[in-house]
């Protein structure tokens, strides 16, 4: 699939020299079977790969997404990599955190007719929308 997406041999040998190499063909694995398009494909998974790069071997958390966007991104230097907007890498890291698993800190409710009138709307979003968990955080 690496091969079918990425036509130029540098951007595959670039993924498979990366320290999340095996999470990268997952991830786009897991945006193929969500329907996404081509192009969305390669910038997402083009901007997990500089993540990648740059996260090396530490813990994948939203904390070190947000230090890579916030603070990497607007002085990056990195050869090969054209994504620079915070919008594109927020939505690609985002999908990429859901697939591995870590989902969107949890926000606490108010207690009361509030917080329950919250809590079934949020319920309304996931199943009746299809919102993704991070879309309705």
């Amino acid at each position: 699939m690496l091969d079918d997406l990425f036509r130029w041999k540098s951007d595959r040998e670039r993924i498979r020299a990366n320290p999340r190499k095996g999470a990268l063909e997952r991830y786009l694995a897991y945006l193929v079977r969500r329907g996404h398009v081509t192009k969305v494909c390669r910038a997402y998974v083009g901007a997990a790969e500089h993540f990648g790069r740059w996260l090396g071997r530490q813990p994948l958390s939203r904390t070190v997404v947000r230090q890579f966007i916030c603070r990497h991104l607007p002085v990056c230097q990195c050869p090969g990599h054209g994504e620079r907007s915070s919008h594109c890498n927020s939505a690609a890291l985002n999908r990429f955190l859901e697939m591995n698993g870590v989902g969107p800190a949890s926000l606490e409710l108010p207690r009361g007719l509030v917080g329950d009138l919250l809590e079934r709307y949020e319920g309304w979003l996931v199943t009746v929308r299809g919102l993704a968990a991070m879309t309705v955080h």
